[in-house]
């Protein structure tokens, strides 16, 4: 479009409004006794692919012969009228220098070109004189309904509750005739209030919406223009608007919806623990320069997951170093809903973002949220350089200090926050929607700990993942049997239930000179994905690692192999370069129960099984078990144990010859040292065995844990 003829729309359009409002409102009703223009339009196909538009020009009035008629049709710039002659001012010629007609209407029509319209009527001007000589002017755009049209993005239904802030989300249609420039150059809208009825009490002014940040998205509140007001009873509001294309032709048919304005709607603020990720060099985290919707890996790589702050007593937990950096992830209940089950979600790893706006209840009242308020400590917001635009430090009605910061995309509700004091701090946010009504304030409180080094740490951590059974692994006896055997390691016993959910994070694991995990429960897989990654960091800074297990600890570093950075965790920090070489009698403690005893080697004592006072009736009858993981023999492995087997000939569960030579050549436990730290993997559970055996297996390792004694050797 030149520019002339953009000018020529942007001194008309206001013009049309502004008359719209008074007596000749181009999409109100026709006033009785006064000329009014209307409009009709047609396609016809040909049968060459091409087709006809047809469009036409009707001045409304009460007809008499007396009463004559001219006719000024405006074309897409640069364009001539075809079918007729046109004076040096644009208006119609009738015969010779005549522009008067006593015709009332008039047609035109504009054959397509390769599939498209290049030429039409955009709008027209019209005379009519009266007999007295009086000549009266009608001006209008051409007004089409089978080439323009719009429609509403927003889902709310007619007749919907909603609050005294909305973003209507109007949007061009487009058929399936091609006309260059017929998109939105702007939209007129207004607010009506309706009866019971839908039958209109007050019609309101026209507005146009470019000055609208968006021209397609009209923000509407109390303190908008036009603004909203809360229904009374019984009645509703209605929001009427129409599209006025590039070309200047207009909707003919204005589309609407109706709603209630009712007052107490109010957001919800969120914080996505999900993707509370630290990063340094006691945590893995992605770059921390890059912003991401999705912060689950470490972009480039498939090495590790990001290092979600683990809890220690119920508080987010992080080590901080130098070069920590902790991801904060904000927004608001309704921000993301369910990839598969299209409910609102609380994880953003697992949503899709949508911008509803949900209230307390769940309900979605059409809102959007437009900033939201950041505290850090009871202070301001530290924000990034982009997040500056339109933000302010606000102090609040109660005195409080905050960052109101604006809500523009993704990258104005995540931030990386770094030089951080140890000590525990706060970050609260509160989300402000449409209305100006702000949310109660989401919480979190975390925590970051010194880095405690080797030398300084002491006691145990017992982490208990075992299920409780009566008869598989009574919760009571086994806590208690875990506690007595721990003692020798020194300073504190703690201990903590593992279920199954969550991870172990090193800030967990860090302040202890050994990590012990039993997972006796012959029934159950230990949960080794869900802790590997927190024991990973633990020894690479010279942590202790114990693990007790049964016939499912083949299954159990099968997943973690499975996971990112699995296969290096369990070559580095557990020896296993293979699982090959692993195997189990039997997966029910029932069947072949041939271990009856872990044989020490390099001095480490033997671990008879406990036959004379079991929990385990199983073991009462058959004076064995089978749920145990062996070794095969691997000169590269540092084997502990050997698999101790029942005598044939026993009892009458007992093996074979040959399957006792089978199993007596098998290991049942091993150890593995490097950068410092030392792992002893135990493939038969301890809570089984004789308690005082245990008791001195665990004096040797805590006095090599301290240095005392470590004598590596194979088969001693």
């Amino acid at each position: 479009m030149n520019r002339p003829a953009r000018l020529f729309m942007l001194l008309i359009f206001p013009l049309l409004a502004l008359v719209a409002c008074q007596s000749h409102n181009p999409l109100g009703p026709l006033q009785s006794g006064a000329p009014q223009l209307s409009f009709n339009e047609e396609i016809f196909d040909l049968n060459n692919g091409e087709f006809t538009y047809q469009q036409g020009i009707n001045v409304d009035c009460v007809l008499s012969a007396s009463l004559q008629f001219a006719f000024q049709p405006i074309c897409l710039p640069g364009k001539v009228l075809p079918g007729y002659q046109t004076n040096k001012d644009g208006w119609i010629l009738f015969g010779k220098d005549l522009i008067w007609s006593s015709k009332n209407e008039i047609s035109f029509h504009f054959d397509s070109v390769e599939g498209s319209l290049k030429n039409l009527v955009t709008e027209v001007s019209v005379k009519v004189k009266h007999p007295d000589g009086r000549i009266e002017e009608l001006n209008s755009p051409f007004k089409s309904s089978r080439l323009l049209g719009s429609h509403l993005e927003n889902t709310f239904a007619p007749g919907a509750e909603l609050s005294a802030g909305i973003e209507f989300q109007l949007r061009e249609n487009t058929g399936n005739i091609f006309i260059e420039g017929m998109y939105a150059d702007h939209f007129m809208y207004r607010l009506n209030i309706l009866d019971e009825n839908l039958q209109p009490i007050t019609s309101g002014e026209w507005f146009n919406s470019l000055n609208c940040p968006d021209i397609r998205n009209i923000h509407l509140s109390l303190n908008s223009e036009p603004a909203l007001s809360y229904n009374a009873p019984v009645t509703f509001t209605q929001f009427e608007y129409y599209l006025v294309s590039r070309l200047g032709m207009i909707q003919a048919d204005p589309g609407s919806i109706h709603f209630r304005v009712l007052d107490g709607f109010k957001p919800v603020a969120k914080i996505y623990p999900q993707t509370l990720v630290g990063y340094g060099m006691y945590h893995y985290g992605f770059d921390p320069d890059l912003m991401l919707d999705n912060v689950q890996l470490i972009p480039g790589t498939s090495e590790r997951y990001n290092s979600n702050l683990g809890e220690i007593n119920g508080m987010k937990t992080a080590i901080n170093s130098a070069d920590f950096k902790l991801h904060l992830h904000w927004g608001h209940y309704g921000l993301y809903y369910d990839k598969n089950y299209n409910v609102p979600t609380d994880n953003p790893l697992y949503g899709v973002q949508t911008n509803a706006v949900l209230n307390p209840a769940g309900t979605n009242y059409d809102s959007a949220i437009v900033a939201y308020w950041l505290q850090l400590d009871n202070n301001e917001f530290p924000l990034k350089p982009y997040q500056l635009m339109g933000h302010q430090v606000v102090t609040d009605e109660l005195g409080q200090v905050w960052t109101r910061i604006l809500n523009l995309n993704h990258g104005f509700r995540h931030t990386v926050l770094s030089g951080l004091s140890n000590g525990i701090h706060s970050f609260r946010v509160m989300a402000e929607d449409l209305q100006g009504v702000k949310s109660d304030p989401a919480e979190m409180t975390f925590q970051l700990i010194a880095y405690t080094p080797p030398s300084q740490r002491n006691g145990i951590l017992i982490v208990d993942n075992d299920p409780h059974s009566v008869q598989a692994s009574p919760e009571a006896f086994v806590d208690a049997f875990y506690q007595n055997i721990s003692s020798s390691f020194g300073g504190t016993v703690d201990q903590i239930d593992f279920g199954t959910t969550g991870s172990l994070s090193a800030a967990q694991l860090m302040n202890y000179s050994a990590v012990l995990i039993h997972a006796d429960n012959p029934g159950s897989t230990p949960a080794l994905f869900r802790m590997y990654e927190g024991f990973d960091l633990y020894l690479e800074h010279q942590g202790n690692l114990i693990i007790s297990a049964t016939n499912k600890l083949r299954s159990a570093l099968q997943d973690v192999a499975t996971s990112p950075g699995g296969q290096s965790f369990l070559q580095n920090r557990l020896g296993l370069s293979t699982l090959e070489n692993l195997g189990t009698i039997s997966n029910s403690i029932a069947i072949d129960p041939y271990f009856v005893s872990a044989l020490g080697i390099q001095s480490f004592p033997d671990i008879p099984l406990n036959t004379t006072s079991p929990f385990s009736s199983i073991v009462n009858i058959r004076q064995g078990i089978s749920s145990v993981t062996y070794f095969e023999e691997n000169p590269a492995m540092d084997y502990i144990y050997a698999l101790g087997c029942k005598a044939v000939g026993a009892d009458e569960y007992s093996p074979t010859l040959e399957q006792y030579d089978y199993y007596s050549s098998k290991y049942v436990a091993l150890r593995h040292a490097a950068q410092g730290s030392k792992v002893y993997l135990f493939g038969f559970p301890l809570s089984y065995m004789e308690q005082d055996a245990a008791v001195s297996s665990m004096q040797q390792i805590a006095s090599e844990i301290s240095g005392t004694t470590y004598a590596k050797g194979r088969n001693q």
